[in-house]
């Protein structure tokens, strides 16, 4: 029979292994997305390796049977993130495959805070990544730009998109406040030295105007403006 000490200590390896038995690279990386996703615009930082076992009720030696290293976890996330775009087929008329292409990075980043600025500075994410740019690219040629061309129509579509993405999510104003916020910076002042601005915030305070940014209007305004050219 087991005495108390064994007893206690064949409990705890019981537990562990079946926690191991349960973990995979899959259900890692699953976790790790919703801590980031929770912690919003700072999830990345906020993310680390022990809190991450923590929530997964292992050690944090236990991770590495699986992952290298932080950095190779947020590799996979950036990976796991892009996996959500929507890939337009090259079959697709190039303005509409762009367009998809946008809308869809829109709403997947809006989703998840932390990724336009983790997923801005790494070349290569992984085969998501790849995917993406590589249809993307067939989409433009066959749509009749060359591959240089296409690279630029690209760079400057994610351009917007990021851009406007972390604007929206760093904006310090929520938009049932922009009202009574253009209230409050109204004045005199502002009229006599910045009699445009004034106008346009007066619009905003007496809601004839929301003050909303629209990413579908400024959407059609960069598809729009993008020409062929020699």
């Amino acid at each position: 029979m087991l005495d108390g000490l064994s007893r206690v200590f064949f409990s705890w390896y019981s537990n562990s292994m079946a926690r191991k038995k349960f973990l995979s690279s899959e259900k890692i990386l699953a976790t790790a997305l919703t801590i980031a996703d929770q912690a919003g615009m700072e999830g990345i930082g906020l993310l680390t390796m022990r809190k991450l076992a923590s929530v997964l009720g292992v050690e944090a030696m236990s991770l590495y049977n699986y992952i290298k290293n932080k950095e190779d976890l947020v590799s996979l996330m950036v990976d796991a993130v892009i996996g959500q775009y929507k890939v337009p087929s090259p079959s697709e008329d190039w303005q509409a495959g762009l367009a998809i292409r946008a809308r869809s990075m829109y709403k997947t980043l809006q989703a998840h805070p932390w990724a336009a600025l983790t997923i801005m500075p790494r070349i290569n994410a992984g085969d998501n990544s790849f995917t993406f740019i590589n249809t993307s690219l067939a989409l433009l040629e066959a749509g009749g730009f060359s591959l240089p061309q296409a690279d630029k129509v690209l760079v400057t579509i994610d351009s917007y998109t990021y851009g406007f993405v972390l604007q929206e999510i760093t904006f310090p104003i929520s938009p049932a406040e922009y009202s009574q916020a253009a209230q409050s910076y109204w004045n005199a002042d502002l009229e006599a030295r910045f009699p445009a601005m004034a106008r346009a915030t007066a619009l905003v305070a007496q809601k004839e105007y929301d003050g909303i940014s629209d990413f579908e209007y400024g959407l059609q305004v960069v598809i729009q403006g993008i020409q062929k050219w020699d």
